[in-house]
């Protein structure tokens, strides 16, 4: 039987916190590289990471022979009830 190694970034997102107040998700990002990018889990190559966070780092670059860092960041939520319906 022959085994293949699937090239990924694995990420596991965790909610922090919620804040109401502010209508923020505060979320954690925990990059786990597999396959060709990985090698006793650091990274085999620099790789270029792209959030869509609010605030934080919204890109961030891994650098070769890494074990990759966490990223953290937080996105706001928007009033929907202020939305208009167009017909």
């Amino acid at each position: 039987m022959i085994a293949f190694a699937f090239n990924r970034m694995d990420l596991e997102v965790s909610l922090l916190a919620i804040d109401p107040l502010k209508r923020e998700l505060n979320f954690r990002f925990a990059p786990s590289p597999e396959g060709k990018f990985s090698k006793d889990s650091r990274l085999t190559q620099e790789l270029k990471f792209f959030t869509g966070i609010e605030s934080g780092k919204s890109e961030v670059t891994f650098e070769k022979n890494r074990i990759p860092d966490a990223v953290t960041g937080s996105i706001t939520l928007h009033d929907y009830r202020s939305w208009k319906v167009l017909a």
